[in-house]
């Protein structure tokens, strides 16, 4: 998870192919404050300086998981703070077994849909 203190002197290298694949997506990303959410109500995703986060992986994972709740697109997911949202998800896998399965179809789903929205694949790209 990105830090919520000092940002990091240094300017992080981001990732070229992570850059690409999300711009390809069509989200609107801004950046600032120490928050990442996806804001339904002005259709953005919203992250933190880079330099805010550990690595260059932890930002585009962020940025990963605000643009796949972007392109759910349903307005069910309000901005929340981490506790909040761990505690919804707890709750959720305690009431229904089988709801991890359930969620990660979801995910694949999701993943699958944002690689449908890039010109190549990354089978491609490395051929």
């Amino acid at each position: 998870m990105h830090k919520q203190h000092q940002p990091n002197a240094v300017r992080l290298q981001l990732i070229e192919f992570a850059e690409t694949f999300f711009a390809s997506t069509g989200a609107t990303v801004c950046h600032g404050g120490n928050r990442a959410f996806y804001a339904p109500g002005l259709d953005i995703v919203q992250l933190p300086p880079a330099e805010a986060f550990d690595t260059a992986e932890s930002y585009e994972a962020t940025k990963a998981h605000e643009s796949i709740i972007y392109r759910k697109a349903t307005g069910s997911n309000p901005t929340r703070s981490h506790a909040s949202y761990l505690d919804h998800w707890l709750k959720v896998l305690k009431a229904d077994k089988k709801a991890i399965f359930t969620a990660a179809g979801h995910a694949q789903r999701a993943c699958d849909y944002l690689f449908s929205l890039q010109a190549e694949t990354p089978s491609e790209v490395a051929a």
